[in-house]
């Protein structure tokens, strides 16, 4: 879960991606904070954008996602928001 301290400035220094779980009608919107080696091991797999991925929210609910959009910068290229 991402916290109001987690910044994007931060998170790019910490090697970390924000992310958004778009609702749905089971759920709310869902902020997470994902490893930049989570989300290139995620973007290897074979068919990796289309493919679903679960993610874990609150105790024991579990999440079935699949990549929507990546925003990246644009000296580095490397990712800090996506949306899942």
């Amino acid at each position: 879960m991402r916290r109001p301290e987690d910044t994007l400035e931060k998170m790019v220094k910490d090697k970390t991606v924000a992310g958004l779980v778009a609702r749905r009608e089971e759920y709310p919107d869902i902020d997470v904070v994902l490893d930049v080696k989570a989300h290139s091991l995620m973007k290897r797999i074979y068919h990796g954008k289309r493919r679903p991925f679960y993610l874990r929210y609150g105790d024991e609910e579990e999440v079935r996602v699949t990549f929507s959009k990546e925003t990246s910068h644009l000296k580095s290229t490397l990712p800090y928001f996506l949306e899942l």
